[in-house]
């Protein structure tokens, strides 16, 4: 499996994992949905840190820790904003 092809369908599966595990009775206020935005982000960013480091000889450094936790909060961020969460 490719690297892209991981992160995406590692994205897309944490993604509907939190929703399920957290998501379910997240109300309308802003402090909700900002933990919930957290811990989506949190979630998503451990597991693609797991696979940067799984696919690369240099994987486990500050640069793929930051890369996974900022692509992961992109993605929980966009979820948010269409409405699933």
């Amino acid at each position: 499996m490719s690297l892209e092809f991981g992160i995406i369908s590692i994205i897309l599966l944490s993604l509907f994992v939190t929703y399920i595990l957290f998501g379910q009775k997240v109300e309308n206020s802003f402090r909700d949905k900002f933990f919930y935005w957290l811990k989506s982000t949190i979630f998503s960013a451990f597991f693609l840190f797991l696979w940067f480091g799984y696919k690369g000889p240099d994987g486990f450094t500050w640069v793929s820790f930051l890369m996974s936790l900022g692509l992961s909060g992109l993605f929980a961020l966009c979820r948010s904003q269409i409405g699933a969460g």
